[in-house]
């Protein structure tokens, strides 16, 4: 498709936990339209979109939602299509019932798609972030129908807060306010779930090159410097090839 493959199904241990890539889908960015400082090659940058499964001895854990059953096109910015998440859940032998938790790096169309899919499991989400979304219709926020799937069963969780045995999640702010992160941590091993504070390799090299819908550019340019200055393995959802590196 491009000169790297969207990500694939790919499974990181943790100590005895075990984190899991679930591609739902892809979309084709623009990169001169989604990066205003892009300098490279015009050609049109691809971006992996799903969701990471995290299994502990007794628990079991969605991080993001990725965009749901849909393909469409933006035009002048990408186009997007998705809705392999159920298929890529049951290809790890599990149902949307058996998940127990959703955590919500942030709540952008493309990490909540499959929100009333999973409608029986605890939502959680930082407060900012909830209060920014809520009551919008933005294009790029969660829907209508989606927040009221979300309102039914939202919990808050702050900087620090521990969801499940060796997972918390860790403020993470400025591609949206209340974007987190979530660690992973057992047996000496750790792992940063970095959500959409990187959307590309290039910005490992260049923390300095924002995203178009970064809500607050100098505050997510010091949130990369910051993840990348803590030098532990970590997955980006929307790298391509491999979503995991360091």
């Amino acid at each position: 498709m491009t000169e790297l493959s969207i990500a694939a199904r790919e499974t990181r241990r943790v100590g005895s936990i075990t984190v899991t890539y679930l591609p739902d889908g892809y979309g084709l960015l623009e990169p001169a339209a989604a990066f205003p400082a892009w300098t490279g090659a015009a050609t049109r940058l691809p971006v992996s979109v799903g969701s990471f499964l995290i299994a502990t001895a007794d628990r079991l854990l969605l991080v993001d939602l990725g965009l749901g059953p849909v393909a469409f096109d933006v035009p002048g910015f990408a186009s997007f299509s998705s809705g392999a998440l159920p298929d890529s859940l049951a290809a790890e032998g599990h149902r949307p019932a058996d998940v127990d938790t959703v955590l919500f790096t942030h709540l952008h169309h493309d990490h909540v798609g499959w929100a009333e899919a999973f409608t029986h499991a605890r939502y959680v989400v930082a407060e900012a972030e909830w209060r920014h979304w809520h009551g919008t219709d933005s294009p790029v926020g969660p829907s209508p129908a989606i927040q009221d799937a979300l309102a039914a069963r939202v919990e808050f969780a702050a900087d620090g807060d521990e969801v499940a045995p060796g997972v918390r999640v860790l403020a993470a702010p400025g591609h949206t306010p209340g974007h987190l992160a979530v660690e992973i941590a057992d047996g000496g091993e750790r792992l940063l779930i970095i959500g959409d504070a990187l959307h590309t390799r290039a910005q490992v090299a260049a923390p300095s090159l924002c995203f178009a819908f970064d809500a607050d550019p100098g505050e997510a340019q010091r949130t990369r410097e910051k993840l990348l200055a803590d030098d532990v393995p970590f997955a980006g959802g929307h790298f391509t090839g491999t979503v995991f590196g360091r």
